[in-house]
């Protein structure tokens, strides 16, 4: 879910212009609805053992600190 907001984040709203709450509310709907019409899957690129590895690097240097 969280990589879905960042798409969202990336492909719409930072590149678009929002005057108001209201402006922003109705660009979302009108880019899901586009999504929805020709969805495709993410896939994801880093396997489960480089995420992991990540995971278990920042817990060490949060220990550290």
């Amino acid at each position: 879910m969280e990589r879905f907001f960042g798409l969202i984040t990336d492909k719409m709203i930072r590149r678009g212009t929002f005057l108001s709450a209201d402006e922003l509310e109705r660009a979302i709907y009108t880019w899901l609805a586009s999504w929805n019409d020709k969805p495709k899957p993410f896939v994801w690129k880093a396997t489960a053992d480089v995420i992991l590895d990540k995971v278990r690097r920042c817990k060490e240097a949060i220990v550290k600190n």
